[in-house]
């Protein structure tokens, strides 16, 4: 598993005239022409490296937490999921406390999980949501400390940003199954939404906007942080 983010040097692409600008190629092969077309989605953003530094003690506390998942994990599954969640927290919430910083790593490690576990077990994330308002066992100690969190949030973060979180994160596993069970379903042409529906769901992005609000960041009366969330 790599690192979502990439930490090399970008500095080439950002403000570039737009004449320089990189255009996504018309042929070739399919993993050039990704690469092109985020270059170029980049370069149109005007990206620039934040070069943020790794934090060492953050990296251990999450392998740390993995290892005790005693989930069968490969040495090289560990540091792709630490890597993956540390990356994205010391780029994404620089701004928060360290306590912050670990749930949300947590949280991620745990998603990321969530969608390797489902190709070997569906049924654990079809009865997640099921499992957890009946307080089953969820059958998976990746699961069960998922669900932990969901009490967890509301001491980290104000209730509407708690629900929202909660409810994204069982509208991702639901969205994780969907894929899952839907992967050979032929798409209605009428069906233009569909794959942002989906999308939507799996992308756990309404979790990850409200991880930035945090318990305390302002007036509890105070909702504008709610207009910047979309």
């Amino acid at each position: 598993m790599s690192p979502i983010y990439d930490r090399g040097d970008h500095s080439s692409l950002a403000r570039a005239p737009h004449s320089d600008l990189p255009t996504p190629p018309q042929h070739g092969t399919m993993t050039g022409d990704i690469k092109a077309i985020f270059q170029s989605f980049l370069a149109r953003l005007e990206y620039r490296d934040p070069h943020t530094m790794p934090n060492a003690s953050l990296r251990a506390d999450i392998t740390a937490d993995i290892v005790a998942w005693k989930a069968g994990l490969s040495a090289k599954m560990i540091d792709g999921l630490t890597d993956t969640a540390c990356t994205l927290v010391e780029t994404m919430f620089p701004h928060t406390d360290y306590a912050h910083q670990r749930l949300i790593c947590l949280h991620t490690t745990y998603i990321v999980y969530i969608d390797d576990l489902g190709n070997r077990d569906p049924e654990a994330l079809a009865r997640f949501g099921q499992r957890v308002a009946a307080r089953e066992s969820l059958g998976d100690p990746v699961l069960e400390r998922l669900a932990g969190q969901f009490r967890d949030m509301y001491d980290m973060y104000p209730s509407i940003g708690a629900d929202c979180i909660n409810a994204a994160t069982l509208g991702g596993v639901a969205g994780n199954h969907v894929e899952l069970t839907t992967e050979h379903m032929d798409v209605a042409p009428g069906a233009l939404r569909y794959p942002s529906f989906v999308r939507g769901l799996t992308g756990y992005a309404a979790a990850f906007a409200f991880f930035n609000f945090v318990q305390g960041w302002r007036d509890p009366a105070d909702g504008f942080y709610l207009q910047v969330v979309p």
